[in-house]
């Protein structure tokens, strides 16, 4: 059950890294793709956006999040419920020149329509959010938020062979390390452990290098992977200077109104 946990919430912040706001469904479509129930049993998730889509042993509403760029379930509406339980095994090869998982989500959203039968809306609820500013506006920033002197791989200008990889670093559950990323893309990864829309108003320009540690939810009986650490809200006040304030906003969901099991390959 742990290991289980553990790989999901690793799938659901690959959700929100890979970018938020709703894209409407396009005519793209795979060069071939396959859609299967996941094994029984299965515990290891495997997300990849390399030539295409593999996904496997992915809940089909985590499905929907990445197909969609959601990075909360509760921007979610009308999705019955088996979706949150039953996985599925997706492989699907991009055409030739497609890259990128901005290009792979129209494939992905059309793959949703043509073999879930999926049909979805966009629009604008109030739901209850947070609102992520500085803990004290005239305070300086938490020791865990730092002002990032890494030269980031793939971000322009001729090749650099000090350049490193950019963004999240492997981390596990309670504990989150960035590397030269704008604090909008902070928010996103909020959301996913406190399960709500998270929106940005710290002001906080420029690139970071970021760790928090915190102790996250667990069910009844399992280990805690951070013992002793604080709390997110008091880890986010005390190692970065932040806060979270809860306030209703509008924001945009996407409103399921027919999906099905898929139809056989």
């Amino acid at each position: 059950m742990q290991t289980r946990r553990k790989h999901a919430t690793a799938a659901a912040l690959a959700v929100a890294l890979f970018g938020a706001g709703l894209h409407a469904q396009a005519s793209a479509n795979f060069d071939v793709a396959s859609v299967r129930p996941s094994k029984p049993g299965e515990t290891q998730v495997t997300v990849n956006w390399t030539g295409g889509v593999t996904m496997i042993n992915v809940p089909l509403r985590a499905i929907v999040q990445f197909a969609y760029g959601i990075n909360t379930p509760s921007r979610i509406a009308g999705h019955p419920d088996w979706t949150n339980v039953e996985r599925f095994d997706i492989q699907a090869k991009a055409p030739e020149g497609a890259t990128g998982v901005e290009q792979m989500r129209p494939m992905l959203q059309t793959l949703l329509a043509d073999r879930f039968k999926m049909v979805a809306r966009s629009e604008k609820r109030e739901l209850q959010s947070f609102i992520l500013v500085k803990a004290r506006p005239n305070a300086p920033l938490g020791p865990n938020l730092k002002p990032s002197k890494a030269i980031c791989a793939g971000r322009g200008g001729a090749p650099n062979p000090d350049a490193v990889p950019c963004g999240p670093r492997p981390g596990g559950p309670g504990r989150i390390l960035l590397v030269g990323i704008p604090m909008a893309q902070l928010a996103p990864l909020i959301s996913v452990v406190v399960q709500r829309p998270v929106v940005d108003r710290t002001g906080i320009e420029g690139l970071y290098d970021i760790e928090l540690t915190f102790t996250p939810e667990a069910p009844i009986g399992s280990d805690l992977a951070n013992p002793g650490a604080p709390s997110l809200f008091t880890a986010l006040q005390e190692q970065l200077g932040l806060k979270l304030d809860a306030q209703r906003e509008m924001v945009d969901m996407l409103v399921i109104e027919r999906i099905e099991r898929p139809t056989e390959n």
